[in-house]
């Protein structure tokens, strides 16, 4: 009986093995078959762009009328700027807008005040450094006299030789300027 009661037990641990063994390889198929299946799935095609509304208007040939007035400037095509800017104020104008004119007419009489100030002011400039060069000679002349004799320094004729010369350029940048 032992014999037998073994036997059994070998037989249903045998059995149990075989069976563990087939649940364990029945749930592997299934993984795979339902592994298979998802790859087999049909790609859907890529979502198309979305709708969009749009707004339309119909052209149409109509009859265009003025509004009303512009407010603008008129100018010439072409300009050419040969001019020079000068200041001061229009004493006076002979002539109008759209005047026909011929080469060398008077088109404006400009207020003279300023011209005439600055021509004074310069001859003021070239007086002032007339005087100064008379001055600067004179001086020039003493020390020359005062080194010759050894009353004076080398060093103040120099400043005396120097100051004449900047007298000189001053008398020629007034009457150039």
């Amino acid at each position: 009986m032992r014999h037998e009661l073994s036997e059994s037990r070998r037989t249903s641990t045998a059995n149990a093995a075989v069976a563990g063994r087939r649940g364990g390889l029945l749930i592997f198929c299934c993984f795979v078959m339902a592994m298979m299946l998802g790859a087999c799935r049909e790609e859907s095609a890529p979502d198309a762009a979305p709708i969009r509304p749009v707004r339309t208007q119909l052209v149409e040939i109509i009859e265009w009328k003025q509004a009303g007035t512009a407010i603008g400037e008129i100018k010439p095509r072409y300009e050419a700027d040969i001019g020079f800017r000068i200041a001061g104020k229009v004493a006076a104008r002979p002539v109008d807008v759209g005047t026909v004119l011929a080469s060398g007419a008077v088109i404006a009489r400009l207020d003279s005040t300023n011209e005439q100030t600055a021509v004074r002011i310069a001859e003021t400039d070239v007086r002032q450094a007339q005087a100064e060069l008379d001055d600067a000679v004179g001086q020039d002349a003493r020390q020359r006299e005062l080194l010759r004799r050894g009353f004076t320094t080398q060093a103040n004729y120099d400043a005396a030789d120097r100051r004449l010369k900047t007298a000189k350029a001053k008398v020629e940048s007034a009457e150039l300027g």
